[in-house]
């Protein structure tokens, strides 16, 4: 015999917008006209709403306008319902502004990179250690043009362009380019891709597991 389990409703998001009593004008903006009605002489201090059952139900000013997924129609819920059901949702693929990581914090980040990207260990592996070499052993200018890459890469706002600022050829690294999107799941993207939330976790301001400051 099957037994009750548990289970948790999912999530869902929603747009609305609170009915002031002079905003109709911004709701219209926002959803269009139709489906919302008023205010009204006979109902000035109201809308009237559609609702997705056909019939009309008012909002009054303090009431939150929702939409009901069918287009044109909505339902209003009260301020207090709507406190304790909605909290806002943060605006995705919008990064907070990020304070500049300081000079010595950026070399530590590209040493690290050079070193210890998947690349590296798959031609370490391979015995290949003549054609990767290791930090201290590069060139200044292989070092430099690292980190340009590196706080290129650690500002970009997704993994697409942080794979391509820091899989780009040195020789484009003062050109105008396109970045192209990551291949598809190689090993080294899959790589690249660690490397790269393992990356956004470190940075968040709260943790900060380097030190950040000023450009130098």
């Amino acid at each position: 015999m099957n037994r009750p389990q548990k289970y948790r409703k999912k999530p869902v998001e929603i747009e609305a917008i609170q009915f002031t009593g002079s905003n109709v004008q911004e709701i219209w903006d926002a959803f269009g006209t139709a489906g919302i009605y008023g205010p009204t002489e006979k109902n000035p201090d109201h809308l009237i709403l559609t609702t997705v059952h056909g019939d009309e139900a008012p909002a009054r000013a303090g009431d939150w306008v929702i939409p009901d997924g069918k287009p044109g129609t909505f339902y209003p819920c009260k301020p207090g319902i709507f406190a304790n059901t909605y909290n806002p949702v943060e605006a995705r693929n919008e990064q907070k502004p990020r304070p500049a990581m300081s000079k010595e914090a950026t070399e530590v980040a590209a040493r690290a990179l050079h070193e210890g990207t998947l690349l590296a260990f798959l031609q370490i592996q391979n015995g290949n250690t003549d054609g990767y070499p290791s930090w201290e052993d590069s060139t200044e200018g292989a070092r430099q043009a690292t980190i340009a890459k590196v706080r290129k890469a650690l500002e970009s706002p997704t993994f697409d362009d942080y794979y391509a600022w820091l899989t780009l050829p040195e020789r484009l690294l003062g050109a105008s380019f396109d970045p192209p999107a990551a291949d598809a799941d190689t090993e080294r993207t899959r790589g690249h891709r660690a490397e790269y939330y393992l990356i956004q976790h470190l940075l968040r301001v709260e943790d900060a597991a380097l030190p950040l400051g000023g450009n130098e």
